[in-house]
């Protein structure tokens, strides 16, 4: 009840086999204060990381709409969006996958790259089936989207500079060959000739799942949230115009993610969702702010990647240009012939 501008509320608790009451009065600006506080309270998740509303993640079109109602999801990064789920992986989940890595780990991932050292293995899909199933129901997308699991094995030292997921590299090497054939080989300027990256099938969501807790080193962290805030402002609006697609319904007001940098401690089992592009249909256009790193790792580190594209790899869709359809047969043949272990996940 209010009384001459004080707000009184009775309060009780048990103590041993006591109940204590008693008459809390505050003021108005106290009771303000305190509601702030339990709002930005409640954007503080159990895990220590921002927990923001879906917004302007819902009333947006531009980066595909993954299943929000999984349990435990969790917004931390809004433009670019990044999404936690705590426990995504049971721990026992997470042994046999660890297992199933340093049994057969050999080489580095990419040998010939110095900004890429650690070890890394491919699963086949029927050997992962279960989790590539839980992960298509966390994502929405049809299996035939899901390249073959990849799983890392990081140890003391070894690291992964700041990269794209995003095949925008291969996808520039296309577009080479195209202005060869059809252009007498006019050279590449990303200016001229960036729309004929646009609508190219690419590597749209990413999924990574830490196989164990680490204390030091060996964070993902996006170094630069910043980089081009332009790109949800004015570019893909722009692209959207042209594609037909609606604007965004979403607040007016700017981005409440203020953060230059967002840094994830790798936990057992949990699962980091976030989208290296937008949508096909809004044309595959690369996110340089959902660029990142994994810092060079103090105790070893363990994690499983899914990269999940904006179409099926069919590499018998005519649809699609010789080159994509080259680059999906590649990763479907990167299957191992045998099963890493007899384990079926």
């Amino acid at each position: 009840r209010a009384v001459g501008g004080w707000r009184s509320w009775r309060r009780s608790s048990n103590s041993g086999s006591h109940l204590i009451e008693e008459i809390c009065t505050v003021t108005d600006r106290q009771l303000e204060t305190l509601t702030s506080q339990l709002q930005q309270a409640s954007l503080r998740s159990i895990a220590g990381y921002p927990c923001l509303p879906l917004d302007r993640y819902l009333g947006q079109s531009y980066f595909h709409r993954i299943n929000v109602n999984y349990p435990g999801l969790q917004l931390v990064s809004e433009e670019p969006y990044i999404f936690l789920v705590k426990d995504f992986l049971t721990a026992p989940e997470c042994e046999k996958l660890m297992l199933k890595i340093v049994t057969n780990v050999q080489k580095p991932s990419s040998p010939n790259d110095a900004g890429r050292t650690s070890s890394s293995v491919i699963a086949r899909n029927d050997e992962l089936r279960g989790v590539r199933e839980k992960i298509g129901r966390l994502t929405d997308v049809a299996q035939e989207q899901l390249q073959p699991t990849k799983m890392t094995h990081y140890l003391p030292g070894q690291r992964f500079e700041r990269h794209t997921d995003s095949t925008y590299f291969n996808k520039r090497l296309i577009v080479n060959h195209l202005l060869k054939e059809q252009h007498g080989g006019e050279p590449f300027d990303s200016a001229r000739h960036h729309h004929l990256f646009l609508g190219l099938p690419d590597r749209f969501v990413t999924v990574f799942v830490y196989l164990n807790s680490i204390q030091q080193g060996g964070r993902t962290r996006w170094t630069n949230l910043k980089e081009d805030p332009q790109l949800y402002s004015e570019t893909l609006p722009a692209i959207g115009a042209v594609a037909g697609i609606p604007p965004p319904a979403v607040p007016s007001q700017p981005s409440s993610n203020s953060a230059r940098e967002l840094s994830i401690v790798p936990q057992q089992g949990m699962a980091v969702v976030h989208f290296p592009t937008s949508t096909q249909a809004s044309r595959g256009v690369r996110d340089r702010n959902a660029d990142h790193e994994s810092e060079p790792a103090v105790d070893p580190k363990f994690i499983l990647q899914q990269f999940i594209w904006s179409s099926p790899l069919d590499p018998t869709d005519t649809t699609v240009l010789p080159q994509i359809r080259e680059k999906m047969t590649e990763h479907l043949d990167s299957q191992p012939e045998r099963p890493l272990s007899t384990e079926v996940l």
